[in-house]
């Protein structure tokens, strides 16, 4: 339970784990666990509520609304929210329309809609997190590389025609 308690306890559901999360944190208690981790799809990916946590512009009441855009789009990692190329944020994404996610994690259901205000700050805080600073591409800071597991074709499709749709390569 590597993120910090105090910056991210308004994200999650209460539940038992919840409190166990706030007691290793106040005491400083790391627990190893058994199961599997999640798992970064490319080279130089990151966790996106990890990163929005990092980011000292976004407040702590606005991480539990970033996270249910996250959840909505069912998005994990940065991988999940860029382009094919691994070099900008999709567009579609930003105005809180589909994501493409590279995983099969099973989600809670969904609502149909969330707030326009959310899908506001969602956009605001994805721009500042991930891109570089006035870029009119959604062009990021520090592009993703290869797939860090087995290759998707589709992807590998998607790159080849990355530069049709008005970006560089």
């Amino acid at each position: 339970m590597s993120a910090p308690f105090d910056r991210m306890a308004g994200c999650p559901t209460d539940s038992w784990l919840t409190s166990l999360w706030e007691t290793c944190n106040k005491w400083n208690i790391d627990i190893k666990c058994i199961t599997p981790e999640l798992q970064k799809a490319r080279v130089y990916d990151q966790f996106v509520m990890q990163a929005f946590a990092q980011n000292k512009n976004i407040k702590d009441k606005e991480l539990p609304i970033l996270n249910e855009c996250r959840c909505f789009h069912q998005i994990v990692t940065l991988a999940d929210a860029v382009t094919a190329c691994g070099k900008y944020l999709e567009r579609n994404l930003l105005d809180g329309k589909s994501a493409h996610p590279l995983h099969s994690y099973k989600w809670p259901k969904k609502p149909p809609r969330l707030k326009a205000s959310y899908w506001k700050l969602w956009k605001a805080s994805l721009l500042d997190t991930f891109t570089k600073p006035n870029s009119t591409t959604n062009q990021l800071k520090d592009p993703l590389s290869r797939m860090a597991h087995r290759s998707n074709p589709i992807l590998e499709m998607e790159i080849c025609q990355c530069q049709w749709t008005g970006y560089n390569l």
